[in-house]
């Protein structure tokens, strides 16, 4: 082996040489009986069960978030709530008769006094018509009427989402009712999560599909692909067991919209490990090695890339534990266990299975002996190391990803909830029956509590308090002082101990997308100014309602990016400075996987808000996004320059450039693809927050791989030079001079 060219000579240390001659000796055979009986055993027992996933809460914050405490508080306070998360909405567009309209308030009233036996738990109702235009942000007269629907508390929103049915069933049941449906936060959540759960097999089976379509194709064999989805289906089974198995010693629940990530990301990371481990081993039968001595070789090779790799997504993630968002921390350390168990299995399993099948790997696919010297890089791939053209393309290749990422300064988070359903569903088509006949507010009104001592004698002050906060451009209408119809109105506006006060703020925008955020966030920067001017001294102000839960939400994420961002950038430098032996690398290569990742962020941005007119990404997409594009582009850096660094052991640097990238350039091609692919099968699920998704990591992963890692990354090293390897701590060779 020693005679043949450098590209298939061991380049890594004892321990990886160690390991890479255990795995693939007869010891193979027990690494694979044991995964496969891991997995088998998996499968047939089921998972002990956690905590259901509780959905009593209204959105996955902690119930110390200021806008649960304000409604807590208002609850306490005032005894009769505003606050509704289920809606039942009926509309005419020619007219509710007067019966029709009648039967809404007789329903109402004889839900809220409990006659009804069938609706237990359901403890009160409040109709409101836009007849005549009465009602403060009414756009219609006559034509809809909505049912605020009150349950207990103790009830989740999957029992509150099945007494709503009920209701619509047994008592809403005439054709001139016209009922459309329910819409709301809990019937939107219940449905978001039937949706999801029905799409997951599809989005397993159209991975496995691409999965094994993509890696037949680049290697023309049956049977890697079959190996390479043996692998991805082990550490997909194991990695979600194990993710199961967190959650119940932590006494969480899996969030549901977390399954369909975890099947793309662990199949496609195995996948992609699969194939950086078969393409070092087909290089090595290519170079004429003997199949067992080209096993060893590939695996002593990629194994500590993969390792580090690996880890390094693995921190990356967990870094979300640093985040201040409930979802984000249950999603971190899932995300973690999940590509952890990826990694273990690619580590043993692959290179135990092509040891097993030797040549038949790539059947019906024969390689021809490739001679020593007639391996060189291509004349462009050698040009492109000329530093002036090095120059060029990093200069081009910068301006274009900054040109991209500079509409990520218009990117606005929201929610995403019921404009992100199918339309032909009944709670998207209540809710777009409601905007028409009310203000998109009535959805979920925003409730300001305002707290002082007697406020319920300064009427006056208030009154103008409400005028001053109803000519907000944003705010359709209001409901409180002003409006109070007698003695039950004061019941609804003023505390019983009279040092409280209430005030309902109808939005113009949707009140769980990001312009509602927006518009919310400036009430608050102009409610000091306000009370001033209608002489409130000593009130204390607090916001409650679904708009200010989904401000907080964004709060959240905004206030975790840095402590998230420092805590990764930290853990990959210095992973990246420990297998590169270099503190200048890694500098320059964490700086491209900053522009790899804000880039897809920013043409997300253009495509779903600007284009297509999205009110807001949801909320989950640009953490989510970031921190995995980061994570896998440190994974295809971490392939690409080591690469390059061996092959500088034994020639110029401009020569490892060349040859480096011509070897990695291909692999990390064909698993990007794959990679991409995955997570493009995202849309399956017909929710807009997993379509935004899908395109940004899909266009990520392929920036990062065709634009940064094949010409950004090669012309740096080029660029910076010799001093890229600063200070090649333990290095067998010093590089030759060029």
């Amino acid at each position: 082996m020693r005679q043949l060219h450098q590209s298939v000579r061991v380049h890594a240390g004892r321990i990886s040489r160690t390991f890479a001659a255990m795995v693939c000796s007869p010891l193979r055979y027990v690494i694979i009986i044991l995964w496969l009986a891991l997995a088998t055993a998996i499968l047939t027992h089921p998972a002990a069960t956690g905590p259901e996933e509780s959905a009593s809460r209204a959105l996955p914050v902690p119930r110390s978030a200021p806008p649960v405490q304000a409604e807590i508080s208002a609850a306490r306070l005032f005894g009769l709530p505003i606050l509704a998360r289920t809606i039942l909405v009926q509309r005419a567009p020619k007219g509710l008769s007067l019966r029709a309209q009648k039967r809404v308030v007789t329903r109402a009233v004889r839900v809220s006094r409990g006659k009804d036996a069938d609706l237990p738990g359901l403890v009160a109702a409040f109709p409101i018509l836009n007849d005549l235009k009465l009602v403060p942000g009414s756009r219609e007269a006559g034509t809809t009427a909505i049912t605020y629907l009150y349950f207990r508390p103790t009830l989740t929103l999957r029992d509150d989402d099945r007494l709503a049915e009920t209701l619509e069933h047994n008592h809403v049941q005439r054709p001139a009712d016209h009922l459309i449906g329910a819409t709301g936060f809990a019937p939107a959540w219940a449905r978001q999560g039937d949706i999801i759960g029905n799409s997951l097999h599809q989005v397993e089976i159209a991975t496995v599909l691409l999965i094994f379509v993509i890696v037949g194709l680049t290697f023309r064999s049956l049977i890697a692909p079959f190996l390479t989805l043996i692998a991805a289906g082990t550490g997909y089974i194991v990695g979600e067991r194990a993710v199961e198995a967190l959650a119940v010693n932590q006494g969480a629940a899996v969030p549901i919209e977390l399954k369909p990530l975890l099947v793309v990301l662990v199949l496609a990371v195995t996948t992609d490990y699969a194939i950086f481990f078969m393409s070092g081993f087909r290089r090595c039968l290519q170079a004429g090695v003997e199949p067992g001595d080209a096993v060893r070789t590939a695996t002593a090779n990629t194994s500590p890339i993969i390792l580090v790799a690996g880890l390094t997504i693995a921190a990356c993630t967990g870094c979300l534990l640093l985040a201040h968002l409930e979802f984000l921390r249950v999603l971190g350390p899932a995300l973690s266990v999940a590509v952890i168990s990826a990694a273990l299995v690619s580590l043993t399993l692959v290179p135990a299975l092509m040891a097993s099948l030797g040549r038949l790997t790539f059947w019906p696919r024969r390689f021809r002996t490739v001679a020593p010297g007639a391996r060189r890089a291509g004349r462009w791939r050698r040009l492109t190391t000329w530093r002036p053209l090095a120059l060029l393309t990093s200069v081009i290749s910068v301006v274009g990803l900054l040109y991209l990422a500079g509409n990520v300064t218009r990117l606005s988070v929201g929610l995403g909830l019921l404009d992100g359903l199918p339309p032909s569903l009944p709670e998207s088509q209540a809710y777009h029956a409601l905007q028409r006949g009310f203000a998109p507010g009535f959805l979920a009104p925003t409730v300001i509590v305002f707290r002082g001592p007697h406020l319920s004698s300064q009427h006056a002050a208030l009154r103008q308090l409400q005028s001053l906060i109803a000519g907000d451009p944003d705010v359709a209408g209001t409901l409180g002082p002003r409006d109070q119809p007698g003695s039950f109105g004061t019941r609804l506006v003023y505390a019983r101990d009279g040092r409280a006060a209430r005030l309902a703020v109808l939005l113009k925008h949707d009140p769980y997308g990001g312009r509602a955020v927006s518009d919310l966030s400036r009430i608050q920067r102009d409610m000091p100014g306000w009370l001033k001017q209608a002489h409130l001294r000593n009130v204390r102000v607090a916001y409650a309602g679904d708009t200010a839960l989904v401000k907080y939400t964004v709060d959240a994420i905004l206030d975790s990016l840095l402590p998230v961002a420092l805590a990764i950038g930290l853990i990959v430098f210095l992973l990246l400075a420990a297998l590169l032996r270099s503190l200048v690398a890694p500098l320059y290569l964490i700086g491209s996987s900053v522009l790899a990742v804000v880039a897809p962020l920013g043409l997300t941005t253009l495509l779903f808000q600007d284009r297509l007119h999205h009110d807001g990404l949801a909320y989950y997409v640009p953490v989510g996004v970031g921190v995995l594009l980061f994570a896998l582009g440190s994974d295809y850096n971490l392939f690409l320059v080591g690469k390059i660094w061996d092959e500088a052991e034994d020639r110029s640097l401009r020569e490892a450039i060349a040859m480096g990238s011509k070897d990695a350039t291909g692999a990390i091609g064909v698993a990007a693809i794959t990679l991409a692919g995955s997570f493009a099968l995202l849309v399956i699920i017909p929710l807009t927050g997993f379509r935004e998704f899908a395109f940004a990591m899909a266009v990520g992963v392929l920036i990062d791989a065709f634009v940064v890692r094949s010409y950004l990354v090669p012309a740096l090293v080029a660029l910076v030079g010799r001093l890229s390897l600063y200070p090649g701590w333990g290095r067998r060779s010093v590089v030759r001079s060029e």
